[in-house]
């Protein structure tokens, strides 16, 4: 299988070695296929028919690239893009300072969407409906445009607001293909130290299928090549992944700490409970669980979250890990 991986790596490789900076064009995009596929057909389909785009809603993890696909969407389409996270749009007289310089056509990507207050939502909604903004009893028209909103959780907005979107993409999780192909792309274009096959697959199987995961610790390891003289291979990385407590799964200290815990109650243990004996906040929280949970080595339940055997087992083998 790892062979069939490297030559597949090495087949796609050219490809790669051409692009300059992030993605140029939807089309590159590496991973997500289906979703890539039914974003460029739906550009088409209202170019074509000179129609403004729909709103469009991205969820999944963190680290998948909903982001950049919000900006190729925009370059696909040929609009303009603004950018802001929900923590901008604190009150509605914010969002309106955003939306009112808006101009037909253009992209309004909101990231973290799932972290709106009530009373920008309540704005948003006869905005996104009608493209009409409501102040008390006095409404002022203004110009369609597309909303493109990014979630961790597409299913945890309220229903009205997840309701305005005409489309929505749950992206999946990367192969470890298709990582190492984007780490290969990553280390001759941004950091401009070329890594071969083995190595790329090598990150990409300690990454948790994710690619800002992966590309930061490739980036880690460049910094560490450069700072011992040394070259990439996948022994040094190996060798500075033991270092850094990032085992042959890609878990970390925090990840293990949480296992530890977890077998230490022999019982199951609620998110609060769990937070407070680790120190990390909600949204960290959740990144670890998923990937313990992507490891099946912890499950939750209505009752808390309980190691499995296969935490156990991991903890037994990575018990001298740092």
């Amino acid at each position: 299988m790892e062979k069939d991986y490297q030559t597949s790596i090495q087949h796609s490789s050219k490809k790669i070695q051409n692009r300059i900076t992030y993605p140029d064009s939807l089309r590159e995009f590496i991973g997500q296929k289906t979703t890539v596929q039914t974003l460029l057909d739906i550009i088409k389909t209202y170019d074509l028919n000179e129609k403004i785009l729909d709103h469009i809603l991205l969820f999944g993890p963190a680290g998948l690239g909903k982001t950049t696909l919000a900006k190729l969407i925009a370059k696909e389409s040929q609009s303009q893009i603004t950018i802001v996270s929900s923590t901008t749009l604190k009150s509605a007289e914010y969002a309106a300072q955003f939306i009112i310089k808006l101009k037909r056509g253009e992209i309004f990507f909101i990231d973290e969407i799932h972290g709106l207050p009530t009373e920008t939502i309540n704005f948003l909604l006869p905005v996104m409906q009608d493209f009409r903004m409501e102040f008390g009893f006095s409404e002022k028209r203004i110009q369609p445009f597309t909303v493109i909103g990014a979630s961790t959780s597409g299913y945890s907005l309220p229903r009205p607001l997840r309701d305005r979107f005409t489309f929505m993409f749950e992206l999946e999780l990367y192969t470890e293909l298709d990582i190492a192909m984007i780490l290969l792309w990553v280390s001759s274009e941004m950091i401009g130290s070329v890594i071969d096959t083995e190595s790329a697959l090598f990150i990409a199987k300690r990454s948790l299928q994710t690619p800002r995961i992966a590309i930061n610790r490739l980036k880690l390891i460049w910094v560490k090549s450069i700072a011992e003289n040394k070259p990439i291979n996948v022994e040094f990385i190996e060798n500075k992944f033991i270092e850094l407590g990032i085992d042959n799964k890609g878990l970390t200290k925090t990840h293990r700490n949480i296992l530890k815990y977890l077998a230490s109650l022999k019982k199951p243990a609620s998110e609060a409970t769990l937070r407070s004996a680790i120190d990390i906040d909600k949204d960290d929280m959740a990144e670890f669980e998923r990937g313990l949970i992507q490891n099946k080595m912890i499950m939750k339940s209505s009752r808390g979250r309980e190691i499995t055997d296969m935490g156990h087992k991991h903890l037994e083998e990575n018990k001298n890990a740092v």
